[in-house]
């Protein structure tokens, strides 16, 4: 495209740039409603077991978040304080999109508010619109493993939580 002249190009760049942002716009709205699926998930589980069957699960998502709240704190937080910076102040700024993106286990659903909050923060807007979803990209591999790590503590702490409700010992 950049070798096509200005009043060839720009029309086209900007009908691209509305078709991005609309898409954007349509997912950021569909995810709003992420939050009511799962609560109909938990009402159908505890309308078909009672809360008794909300036990398990309960003590599965503190175990869980604690083995999270360790990792983003004492291992990430030392490597940010070795590099000069606080995983406080980041989790600030990005907190609205951390969340969405842990209650959707989905973080593509987070990238166009990140690239929003990138620019609200100072980076030009060209550079965010490139880098960010470049690093999506080529971070698969990396999240892909991640997300094989994370299942790997889900499903030790699911087996442990299955065990010790079903009075099992297993060697």
């Amino acid at each position: 495209m950049s070798s096509l002249n200005a009043e060839l190009r720009d029309p086209l760049v900007k009908t691209f740039q509305g078709v991005s942002e609309s898409m954007f716009k349509v997912t950021h709205m569909i995810m709003n409603y992420a939050p009511i699926g799962v609560f109909a998930l938990i009402a159908v589980t505890v309308a078909n077991f009672g809360f008794a069957s909300l036990v398990p699960l309960a003590k599965l998502v503190v175990l869980v978040y604690a083995a999270i709240l360790f990792f983003a704190f004492a291992v990430l937080g030392l490597i940010a304080k070795l590099f000069g910076f606080s995983v406080i102040k980041l989790m600030r700024i990005f907190k609205d999109e951390l969340v969405l993106a842990y209650s959707t286990a989905s973080s593509e659903t987070v990238l166009p508010r990140v690239i929003e909050k990138m620019e609200a923060y100072g980076a030009p807007k060209a550079i965010c619109s490139f880098v960010v979803p470049t690093g999506y990209s080529f971070n698969l591999d990396g999240s892909r493993c991640t997300k094989v790590s994370r299942r790997s503590l889900s499903l030790s702490c699911t087996v442990s939580t299955c065990r010790s409700a079903s009075n099992c010992c297993w060697c």
